[in-house]
C-alpha cells in the first residue's frame, strides 16, 4: 500500500506527508507542519505535560515557553521586529494566566496583521461553554480541554493546519 493516508485530503498529502521514527513499523505517524511553537502556560507541570504531548505526537519543532500573558505579547512583539527571531506558527494558549489573561492575549494577537497566520489552540482546564465561545469569537483556531489524548492532540493540530491552508488558498483565489 502507498504511503498516502486515505483520511487526509489530497491537497494536504504533499504538504503534510507521512513519517515514522521506526521504518519497520507499519503504523505511520502523520507529520504536522509546525516550524516552531510558543506555549503560554503559567503552570510548569502543565507546560511539561504539553511538551510531552508534543514529543509523543512526533512534533519535533523548537518550543518556547512563557509563563504569563505579558511575556507572550512581549515575545511576539520582539519576533515581529527582530530578524533572527522567527515568529512561531503554533501557539498553545492557556486562558487563566497572570498579568494578562489568555482572552486578552488572543484579542491582541488577532489585532496584529503580521500574526494573522499564527495558529492558536487554547488549552484550558475550563470546559465552560461561555469560555469556548468567547475564545472562538476572539479568533482561536481550536479549543482543547487539558489534557487531550495523543491522537486527539495531533488531529486537532493537523486540523488547524488544514484550515490555515484552506484560508491561504481562498485568499490566493480572491487575488486572481
Amino acid at each position: 500500500m502507498s504511503g498516502r493516508r486515505l483520511d487526509t485530503p489530497m491537497i494536504c498529502n504533499d504538504v503534510l506527508g507521512v513519517h515514522s521514527t521506526d521504518s519497520s513499523s507499519e503504523e505511520k505517524v502523520p507529520y504536522v507542519p509546525v516550524a516552531s511553537i510558543l506555549i503560554v502556560e503559567d503552570d510548569s507541570d502543565a507546560a511539561f505535560l504539553i511538551r510531552r504531548l508534543l514529543d509523543r505526537a512526533g512534533i519535533t519543532a523548537p518550543v518556547e515557553v512563557v509563563t504569563d500573558g505579558e511575556q507572550a505579547i512581549a515575545y511576539l512583539e520582539k519576533c515581529q521586529r527582530t530578524a533572527g527571531c522567527p515568529l512561531p506558527d503554533l501557539l498553545l494558549l492557556d486562558l487563566n494566566l497572570p498579568r494578562c489573561n489568555g482572552f486578552s492575549v488572543l484579542a491582541w494577537i488577532r489585532a496584529q496583521p503580521a500574526l494573522e497566520r499564527l495558529r492558536i489552540i487554547v488549552m484550558s482546564s475550563s470546559n465552560w461553554p461561555a469560555d469556548v465561545q468567547r475564545a472562538r469569537e476572539l479568533g482561536a483556531d481550536d479549543y482543547l480541554e487539558k489534557y487531550p489524548s495523543d491522537a486527539d492532540f495531533v488531529a486537532r493540530i493537523r486540523q488547524t493546519s488544514y484550515l490555515l491552508l484552506a484560508r491561504e488558498i481562498k485568499t490566493l483565489g480572491a487575488r486572481q
